[in-house]
């Protein structure tokens, strides 16, 4: 079962726009590129735990919870905070509390975390910022990195176009407190002592929203019902984001900012990599926190492009000329959020395939190719992937050999 091209597992190396395969039979990387794009900069967790930022078309090898790395793959979003860092300046509001710039290491490995701390009044105590037009039946989801100092929870809040919408949060012991109207929470673990805080919402009107960020006295606080005295937290990188999750940090100055999808593309697949016309072959796909935007859809498929699946994430083989693309569609294992799910396509001849995923056989796909599959194409149009391992094979794979790989 010797594979013809791998690509992930802990072997990564990746430049502008391109992303080399390694090779195990002698030890190298395969000089057969994958083509990445993404055309803005982006952020990623590194090997030390930071946050750090990537140019442009650069690849990003994200190793959170994951010490061999995982290539990964997001939907365009915008921060529609325009300072994200600042918490000092004049474009956050603050009430009965001080916020100090540059108090703390922050996520990214520098000095430039806040401290927001109460004023000693007997009441509610924010920093905040209005006037977000949010979409009616639209989700968005509020995020920022907080710390424990004197105190140990957070709320935050959203309020117009989402009702009163609410979430508590324990930064002692990284978990999620009581809310009210809240699609979904999150908290996330990074260096440090920080946490990732995060609540999605469903607009239920347009109309204008503000945001708000609470010194609380409890993991159960009703909204805004904090009297604390005193004390304080630190806070770093707030982002409001059109969507059903959050996604990789977008750093703001002053204007809003898009972080754009990014695209991985194997050209002349059969071709090329294979240089066997449509003879037999197997394509292996190792996912981690697979991400599902809440649309109903929980499949990733392969497709051919001329269908209409703008709502599933973007993943297909296809030939250009013959009209011809293979779709993942019959999983016998249905997706869930943040999962680990490993996927075998077993094409065993011009018109036949079958679908294995976490060590299940599925359905019969078949097809009318007349040549070899011009592009493996995935994208994170509108899901995000972790992509941990990618194996192609030049032969199709028993079916015993095909359930040992994929089960979980």
């Amino acid at each position: 079962m010797a594979n013809t091209l791998k690509f992930g597992n802990g072997e990564w190396y990746g430049k502008k726009d391109t992303i080399l395969a390694y090779n195990d039979e002698n030890n190298n990387y395969k000089p057969l590129p994958f083509d990445f794009s993404r055309g803005s900069s982006a952020t990623v967790v590194n090997k030390d735990g930071l946050i750090e930022t990537v140019g442009s078309g650069e690849p990003r090898i994200d190793y959170k919870d994951n010490s061999k790395g995982a290539l990964l793959l997001e939907p365009s979003r915008t921060n529609l905070i325009t300072q994200s860092e600042s918490f000092s300046n004049s474009y956050w509001a603050k009430a009965r509390l001080t916020a100090t710039s540059n108090s703390v290491i922050s996520p990214d490995g520098t000095l430039n975390a806040s401290k927001i701390f109460g004023d000693g009044s007997n009441s509610w105590k924010y920093i905040n910022r209005n006037g977000f037009s949010l979409i009616n039946q639209n989700y968005y989801t509020f995020s920022v990195f907080a710390k424990a100092d004197t105190l140990n929870y957070v709320q935050l809040i959203l309020s117009g176009a989402t009702a009163e919408n609410y979430q508590n949060f324990d930064l002692l012991n990284g978990v999620i407190g009581s809310g009210s109207n809240v699609f979904d929470a999150k908290i996330e673990t990074f260096v440090n002592g920080w946490y990732k805080c995060s609540m999605t919402v469903l607009a239920t009107s347009t109309a204008t929203t503000d945001l708000f960020i609470d010194l609380a006295d409890s993991s159960t606080m009703s909204r805004a019902g904090s009297f604390l005295t005193s004390g304080g937290i630190y806070i770093y990188g707030a982002q409001l984001e059109q969507g059903s999750y959050a996604t990789s940090y977008i750093p703001t100055s002053g204007s809003v900012v898009t972080r754009l999808v990014d695209s991985l593309m194997l050209k002349s697949f059969q071709n090329t990599i294979l240089n066997n016309g449509v003879s037999p072959f197997a394509l292996f796909l190792d996912l981690q926190n697979y991400k599902l935007e809440s649309n109903g859809n929980t499949g990733l498929n392969f497709y051919d492009e001329s269908i209409n699946y703008n709502t599933e994430g973007r993943a297909y083989l296809y030939n250009t000329s013959a009209g011809f693309g293979q779709g993942w569609n019959d999983n016998p294992v249905p997706f869930t959020n943040n999962s680990s799910v490993k996927l075998l396509w077993n094409y065993t001849s011009s018109t036949e395939g079958y679908i294995f995923s976490n060590g299940t056989k599925g359905g019969l796909n078949s097809g009318t190719a007349t040549s070899g599959f011009d592009y493996l194409d995935l994208k994170g149009e509108f899901n995000t992937l972790l992509i941990n391992q990618i194996l192609i094979y030049n032969t199709a794979l028993t079916d015993q050999e095909a359930i040992a790989l994929t089960t979980i």
